[in-house]
């Protein structure tokens, strides 16, 4: 909860009217403003005003009060509008409210970090589940093809750029020519040299006909004829094309 305060900054009241005392004292939103004796001016970031107390308190040594105060900002909060100008100037230089102060602005500043880091983390998820899905993509319009025509998935060899390799990765090896996300894909199996982990060995092809037979409830291959086989994943993969973005991809 002191976390989450921190993060998202006290919040300032300034557009109600104040309630008066019995000597029609009250708070002003000037309170917020710390003159300095060259002119300068200042914003009070840790003065609160609570409506419903009528108080004023302090956020930093109220919330963190890691270094003890006994003023009556840090603890029950003040309405001594008499005076209220004075205790604030003789607070804001007391050493137990710099040093919540520091610690305020130190765990602001780590958190701010902290959800910096996140973000580049997600930024660096997405941009890789975007990948994959293109390559994914690309890889279902290859098995399509070769479905549709009727030619063998695999050959003598299952790797990259070799001679007598598998219809499948020979395709792919095309498209590679012409397309940089293919191409990227191909550069990290090259330097991995793990075909398996990379979607373009022969079990995502086995993989993603189950996935699609899944999706419609039916069992290819299995005790059918070669033409209804074929016939039934063309079926299934038009329809996985049309849903893939509906559809669970774990495999993202």
């Amino acid at each position: 909860m002191r976390d989450l305060l921190v993060e998202k900054c006290p919040i300032k009241i300034t557009n109600i009217d104040f309630p008066k005392d019995e000597f029609s004292r009250h708070f002003f939103s000037s309170f917020d403003i710390q003159k300095l004796s060259n002119g300068e001016q200042h914003e009070r970031r840790w003065l609160i005003y609570s409506q419903d107390l009528d108080k004023v308190f302090c956020f930093c040594c109220k919330l963190l009060n890691l270094v003890p105060s006994t003023t009556r900002l840090a603890n029950e909060g003040s309405r001594d509008w008499r005076n209220i100008s004075q205790k604030l100037r003789n607070h804001e230089i007391s050493n137990d409210h710099i040093a919540n102060m520091s610690l305020w602005i130190d765990l602001e500043t780590r958190l701010l970090k902290i959800k910096t880091i996140d973000k580049h983390v997600q930024e660096q998820i997405n941009r890789d589940r975007k990948h994959r899905r293109n390559v994914l993509f690309k890889i279902i319009v290859v098995v399509k093809t070769l479905a549709k025509n009727n030619l063998a998935f695999r050959g003598t060899y299952e790797i990259i750029y070799k001679e007598s390799s598998e219809n499948f990765l020979s395709i792919i090896e095309m498209i590679a020519e012409f397309d940089p996300i293919m191409q990227e894909h191909i550069r990290q199996i090259n330097k991995n040299n793990k075909i398996n982990n990379h979607y373009l060995g022969h079990w995502i092809q086995d993989e993603l006909i189950n996935l699609l037979a899944s999706e419609i409830k039916t069992n290819i291959i299995k005790d059918m004829g070669m033409d209804v086989a074929i016939e039934q994943l063309k079926d299934i993969i038009s329809f996985f094309l049309k849903n893939i973005e509906k559809m669970d991809m774990k495999m993202l």
